[in-house]
C-alpha cells in the first residue's frame, strides 16, 4: 500500500523528527511505501511578512546587541545536520504550504491510506492547520481514501480548542476509520468533547527496539566518558542546580548534545555556536550516558529506550500530561520531579528496576503494534 503520514513540520525538534522517523520505519517494515506529507505553515501574505519584518527590526532596536539576525544561508547551516538526517533516512514530500496544495498532493499520489500522527498534531497552537489534521479535506479527494490516527496528541490535559474549533473538529473526526491517542488525558478529553472513545497507544519511538537506534548512532563520532546527559529545552537556575546536585552525588561529568546557544535569546556569536548536532549524535548521547536529566518528553522516552536512570523535570509550559501518562503507564511516576522538590532526592531515587519496566513496556508495545496491524 501507499501510505501518507501527516505530522507536525519537521525542523529543529529532535523528538518531532524521531517520532516521524519511527512511525515511518514501523509502517515501512510491513512492506508499505510510506511518504511523510511535508505540510508546512501557510505562507504569510505580503502584508504579514512586512509586519513581521517591522516587528523584528523594532525588537532589534530595543534590545540592540541582544538579537541575532540570520540570513537564509545561516539558517540552512544551523539546521544542516537535521536536514541531512531527514534526507538520508526519511521519505518526505516537497513542502506543502496550503490546504489546496495538500489536496493536490494527495490526489496526485493516490495514497491507499492516510495516517495522522503523532507529536501534538491535535494541539491547535502547534499545528500548521488544525483542521487538516482532522482530515477536513477528505470529501475533496478523488478517491475515498481511509484514514486513521496513530498516537495523536493534544499535549496537555486542558481543552485548548475554542468553541468554533471544537464544533468543526468534532464533525471532522468522523472522517477517521480508527482513532488512537498518546495520552490517557486525551482519551478522556476526546470522550468528553468529541464523543468518541479512542484507543491509547505508545508514542511511535517506543515501538522500535534500541538496536534500531544504535544502528543510527553508529555513524556518530561523539565521544562520551562517565557522563551525565542533560537535555533541557527550557533552561533556568533551578534546573541547573538539579543537574549539578545529581552529577556531584554520582561523580559524573555533565554534558549536553544541543546547540551551544539559543536561537532566540542569545547575543551575536559565531554561527557555529547555533548549529544543531546531528540526530545521530543526539541518539548516541542517550545511549552512552550514565544518567539523564531532561525536561523533554522524548528525552524521557529515549532514557527509557536505552534503560538509563533518569529524572524528568515537569514542564508545564509544554504540557505535563504527556509525562504523567507515560510514566504512570510504566510505573515510573517517581522519575518526575517538580522544580521545588530537588532538595528531597534520596539515594534510592538514582536507580530503576528495568526488569519490571520492560515487562510493562513490552505489553503496551504489543497492544500498539496490534492497532497498526489491524489497519495497515
Amino acid at each position: 500500500m501507499k501510505v501518507a503520514i501527516l505530522t507536525q513540520p519537521l525542523g529543529h525538534n529532535y523528538g518531532g523528527i524521531m517520532q516521524a522517523y519511527a512511525l515511518q520505519k514501523v509502517i515501512s517494515q510491513k512492506g508499505h511505501q510510506v511518504t511523510i506529507a511535508n505540510r508546512q505553515k501557510d505562507k504569510p501574505s505580503i502584508f504579514k511578512r512586512l509586519a513581521i519584518a517591522s516587528k523584528l527590526r523594532l525588537k532589534k532596536f530595543i534590545k540592540k546587541d541582544s538579537v541575532k539576525s540570520f540570513s537564509e544561508a545561516d539558517k540552512k547551516t544551523i539546521l544542516s545536520n537535521m536536514n541531512d538526517f531527514i534526507c538520508e533516512y526519511m521519505n518526505r514530500s516537497s513542502p506543502i504550504y496550503s490546504s489546496r496544495k495538500l489536496i493536490e498532493h494527495f490526489n496526485a499520489q493516490n495514497y491507499d491510506i492516510l495516517v495522522v500522527g503523532s507529536d501534538q498534531v491535535w494541539r491547535p497552537s502547534y499545528s500548521a492547520n488544525i483542521y487538516n489534521y482532522f482530515f477536513d479535506f477528505k470529501e475533496k479527494l478523488n478517491n475515498k481514501v481511509p484514514a486513521i490516527t496513530y498516537a495523536a496528541s493534544l499535549g496537555v490535559d486542558n481543552w485548548e480548542y475554542n468553541n468554533h474549533q471544537t464544533r468543526k473538529c468534532s464533525n471532522y473526526i468522523s472522517n477517521f476509520s480508527a482513532v488512537s491517542v498518546r495520552e490517557s488525558s486525551a482519551v478522556e478529553l476526546c470522550n468528553l468533547k468529541f464523543n468518541i472513545s479512542p484507543e491509547l497507544v505508545l508514542d511511535p519511538t517506543l515501538l522500535l527496539d534500541s538496536k534500531e537506534y544504535l544502528n543510527l548512532s553508529a555513524s556518530s563520532n561523539l565521544e562520551i566518558e562517565n557522563g551525565l546527559l542533560f537535555y533541557i529545552l527550557d533552561e533556568n537556575k533551578n534546573k541547573l542546580q538539579l543537574i549539578n546536585k545529581v552529577a556531584s552525588a554520582l561523580k559524573l561529568k555533565p554534558f549536553s548534545c544541543q546547540p551551544k546557544r539559543d536561537l532566540e535569546n542569545d547575543k551575536n556569536l559565531e554561527i557555529s555556536e547555533y548549529c544543531y548536532p546531528s540526530p545521530n549524535d543526539w541518539i548516541k548521547s542517550f545511549a552512552e550516558a550514565q544518567f539523564v536529566i531532561t525536561d523533554s518528553y522524548h528525552g524521557c522516552i529515549f532514557s527509557i529506550i536505552f534503560k538509563k536512570p533518569f529524572f524528568v523535570i515537569a514542564n508545564k509550559k509544554r504540557g505535563n500530561s504527556r509525562f504523567l501518562s507515560l510514566l504512570r503507564l510504566l510505573n515510573l511516576e517517581d522519575r518526575l520531579i517538580y522544580e521545588g522538590d530537588i532538595g528531597y532526592l534520596t539515594q534510592e531515587a538514582y536507580s530503576i528496576d528495568w526488569t519490571r519496566v520492560n515487562q510493562k513496556l513490552e505489553t503496551e508495545r504489543n497492544k500498539s503494534i496490534e492497532f497498526i496491524n489491524t489497519w495497515l
